[in-house]
């Protein structure tokens, strides 16, 4: 469980980088005032290249949160069998592609179903959790 864990945590700082480049590039060619991340208001409007990372590195502390705590779970119960690690990087590989899809192309319907494919399978990992559990 640790090593799929790891793979979306490295999502996190990859994620970072790519905010930080698009807010720096925001401010050099002044489509965004440094002022405005102060109180990220102000200074202008965040113009699309940089909110969508921002935008996606608040999602990164959404559902995988949950994520997380269902693996810790699942390793403190002992409850970290083959189901669950394959389900673990089913979750990672929907995360993956959803971040790719929303810092590229940035198709709705195709971010959607990337989503709700990570959505679904946390679902499925909490369940059998309850149902492991009790």
């Amino acid at each position: 469980m640790i090593l799929p864990m790891y793979f979306m945590f490295l999502l996190t700082p990859v994620i970072a980088v790519v905010m930080f480049r698009a807010r720096v590039k925001a401010v050099r060619t002044k489509a965004l005032d440094f002022k405005y991340f102060r109180a990220m208001c102000g200074g202008g409007e965040m113009p699309e290249y940089a909110a969508i990372p921002a935008r996606h590195f608040i999602n990164l502390f959404e559902l995988p949160v949950l994520f997380f705590i269902a693996c810790l779970i699942a390793m403190i119960t002992q409850l970290d069998g083959p189901v669950m690690v394959c389900l673990a990087w089913a979750f990672v590989s929907f995360r993956y592609a959803q971040a790719v899809i929303h810092l590229t192309y940035n198709n709705i319907f195709h971010r959607m179903l990337a989503y709700s494919g990570g959505l679904v399978v946390v679902v499925i990992m909490w369940t059998l959790l309850a149902l492991w559990t009790t």
